[in-house]
């Protein structure tokens, strides 16, 4: 590992005798290491920076605030990223250190404290942090491959092992990198923004959605899907495309049959057999019909009225099961945003098709 001297240590203390002693633990001082003895200092520091500190040594009590305040706020609004911070103080209760863990510091380090022992932690920490980035700078999920130094990316076909690559800007290489260091959370809008475009941008949340757009049709190729968490954001989700196209119909159905009988509102309509009637009688009179809209209006391009017999379909389809009705919210913001994948769309026709033979054989063998 380097030298000490060769990253860039921002340390804020207020005692001289303190950064006298930290000094000394870190080696000589240089152009590397920043010292600093208010929180006014400190804000300075980070948002004048040219590079990112490797390292923050924070002590908590200081002329013009309290360390633990300050922490949140180079998080949230001084963007550190991923710059450890480690705490040293003269506070060392255990109620203050519990604190400090729970908020996310890196390290808790009482004074008096040993030269070596504080050469050696800020050493591992910054060794840890170097290793964790490194291996992100290279993401594989799937078939996707990303390079983060050269922003490249590329689907690799299983069987030829043929690289095909995707032709994506800086900004929708960041938002699909993002992505994938997330995945399986569901993201608002607000959060995407915030992390793409910046706190400080000046676009719409209807930028994300069209971006977001443009990553899909590129990605196509792609085992993995991004999926529309309608009224929040988006989300990851972990081989859900490779696992719908795997399924044959016989299984879908299957797997539609299962969850409906496990349905809570399933049992209660078996517990009220006229409400189960009258409801299921309901929807497969107007199944047929919503369907055939629905497809008409995609010939005829009329995306938003598409979209809202959709949603009429997914507020009848909660009556019997949950499965159709996640298909039916992301075929519902796709046709919004007029970026509908007619695959998905027809396995999602299958799906209300199968509901509705399936509670017809029931109507009938009542």
């Amino acid at each position: 590992m380097e030298r000490l001297e060769n990253y860039r240590i921002l340390v804020i203390e207020d005692s001289p005798e303190y950064q006298a002693l930290i000094q000394k633990s870190l080696g000589s001082k240089n152009r590397n290491h920043t010292y600093v003895s208010s929180l006014f200092e400190a804000r300075k520091a980070l948002e004048e920076r040219k590079e990112v500190f490797d390292l923050i040594i924070l002590d908590l009590v200081l002329p013009d605030g309290f360390g633990f305040q300050f922490f949140s706020e180079m998080k949230n609004e001084l963007n550190i990223g991923t710059t450890p911070v480690i705490i040293l103080t003269v506070k060392g209760e255990t109620s203050d250190k519990v604190v400090g863990l729970s908020l996310g510091v890196h390290d808790y380090i009482t004074k008096p404290f040993d030269l070596l022992e504080l050469n050696a932690r800020v050493k591992n920490r910054i060794e840890l942090v170097k290793e964790i980035d490194q291996q992100k700078r290279r993401q594989q999920l799937g078939n996707l491959e990303l390079d983060f130094d050269s922003m490249q990316a590329h689907i690799v076909d299983a069987n030829s092992q043929q690289s095909e690559h995707l032709d994506l800007s800086p900004l929708e290489f960041k938002l699909l990198g993002y992505l994938i260091i997330n995945k399986d959370r569901v993201l608002t809008r607000e959060t995407i923004l915030n992390n793409i475009w910046g706190s400080g941008r000046n676009v719409l949340d209807r930028t994300v959605d069209s971006t977001i757009a443009s990553v899909r049709k590129k990605t196509k190729n792609w085992d993995h899907s991004i999926q529309s968490i309608y009224g929040v954001g988006y989300k990851l989700s972990i081989n859900s495309k490779k696992k719908n196209e795997n399924l044959s119909n016989e299984a879908q159905k299957e797997v539609l049959f299962q969850e409906m009988s496990k349905a809570k509102i399933l049992k209660r309509f078996h517990e009220d057999e006229s409400l189960f009637q009258s409801v299921s009688r309901l929807f497969i009179t107007q199944a047929d019909t919503q369907i055939q809209a629905i497809k008409e209006d995609v010939r005829n391009s009329d995306w938003d009225q598409a979209a809202r017999n959709v949603h009429q379909l997914r507020g009848a389809l909660l009556n019997f099961t949950e499965v159709s009705s996640e298909f039916s919210e992301d075929i519902e913001k796709q046709l919004s945003e007029g970026q509908i994948e007619r695959e998905q769309l027809e396995l999602f026709l299958k799906h209300v098709n199968f509901v509705k033979d399936w509670l017809q054989s029931q109507v009938q063998a009542a």
